[in-house]
């Protein structure tokens, strides 16, 4: 028994090794205004494109995890923006995907679904394919297990519902922390104190720290408008329509 309980321990202190150190500030936040515009928490995203950008068959899976920062700011830079924005306008067929690809090596598609949203999905090179959304200038991203909406802003994403006046919730790493309107972290919303994830709409069980593998932040009873005082303009080029 005790050499059982000494394994654990010494299992418990690698996993706590490997675990990236908690953040204490991030990029200060952008607090969404009346007009903004949050997608509802019931859209969902599109299927994954049955073929890849050259005609291919592949079976991507659908990725849990935030997507890549480096790819939204490909996508907010002026000169791919205005791409998208041209090719938005005359790629009017619904529910067809239109593949594209960029000087850096990232082939995207493009995809209108029935309502008149429009999507933007790439295959991470990992097996995952990710979707956003472009709504409201700017780009959307859904928890599919918190079934919340974030929207990116200067390299993190940002959760949408729950805002006060001087608070909001960022996702680093796949775990979601509480922080000021400067940027500073205030808390880890991941965990419950007993190891358990808290998440809307129910309860989720993850590894010791938290991860993306099964939670997103805690039920807030915020406005999906937010309320909170807005931050200095955002310093990404738009995004989306």
């Amino acid at each position: 028994m005790k050499n059982f309980l000494m394994a654990c321990l010494i299992l418990a202190q690698a996993v706590w090794a490997d675990t990236p150190a908690a953040p204490t500030k991030v990029h200060w936040p952008y607090f969404l205004r009346a007009q903004d515009k949050v997608p509802r928490k019931s859209l969902a995203c599109p299927d994954v494109p049955p073929q890849g950008p050259g005609g291919q068959a592949w079976d991507p899976r659908a990725s849990i995890q935030p997507p890549d920062p480096k790819v939204l700011d490909l996508f907010s830079s002026p000169a791919l923006f205005e791409e998208i924005q041209r090719d938005k306008s005359r790629e009017t067929q619904v529910q067809h995907f239109y593949w594209h690809a960029t000087p850096r090596g990232l082939d995207y598609c493009h995809f209108q679904d029935l309502e008149g949203n429009h999507w933007y999905g790439w295959e991470g090179g990992d097996g995952n394919f990710n979707w956003v959304l472009g709504k409201g200038h700017r780009f959307w991203w859904r928890d599919p297990f918190a079934a919340h909406w974030l929207y990116y802003f200067q390299g993190y994403w940002w959760r949408a519902d729950g805002q006060g006046p001087h608070s909001i919730q960022v996702c680093v790493g796949g775990e979601y922390y509480a922080c000021d309107a400067q940027g500073n972290v205030l808390k880890d919303m991941g965990q419950d104190g007993s190891g358990a994830i808290i998440s809307a709409p129910g309860r989720y069980q993850g590894d010791r720290r938290g991860g993306h593998g099964g939670h997103g932040g805690q039920p807030s009873q915020g406005s999906p408008q937010g309320g909170g005082q807005a931050a200095p303009a955002p310093g990404n080029a738009p995004s989306g329509n």
